[in-house]
């Protein structure tokens, strides 16, 4: 738990590293994870960029077939 949570200052979450870790947990094998940062990559539209509070959020699984 020590590379998914950190106390600095105030905790820190890796939210990355909490859900693969919650989906290998519950026995998904081939998880991947995007580096996308849709706060600096200008191809995605990001709330946190705009400094807007719109209250949407998207996120997405997919299931890849063997």
């Amino acid at each position: 738990m020590g590379q998914i949570a950190q106390r600095r200052e105030k905790w820190h979450i890796d939210l990355r590293e909490a859900n693969r870790w919650l989906l290998e947990e519950c026995g998904v094998n081939d998880v991947f994870v995007s580096d996308v940062d849709t706060k600096t990559s200008p191809d995605w539209y990001s709330a946190r960029r705009e400094t807007i509070n719109t209250g949407r959020n998207y996120n997405a699984i997919f299931f890849l077939p063997s």
